[in-house]
């Protein structure tokens, strides 16, 4: 749920970036990679969040496969 909402916070701030930055103009976005990077920055704490909670979930699912194979 939180990489979720970071997500869309992520993408609230990546539109605004985009827009103050470039003006609206893809090319000039498209012409410089920093331009690209500092505006896909934002969704960085959303996709460790979700790798994480990937992570957590599938050590959750082994545990409880162990756990249903001792009863």
């Amino acid at each position: 749920m939180a990489a979720l909402l970071l997500s869309l916070c992520g993408l609230a701030v990546c539109i605004y970036l985009y827009v103050r930055i470039t003006g609206g103009n893809v090319m000039l976005a498209l012409e410089n990679p920093h331009y690209v990077l500092f505006i896909l920055f934002p969704f960085l704490p959303a996709a460790f969040m979700a790798f994480l909670a990937n992570r957590l979930e599938r050590q959750t699912l082994e545990k409880f496969e162990e756990m249903m194979k001792d009863q």
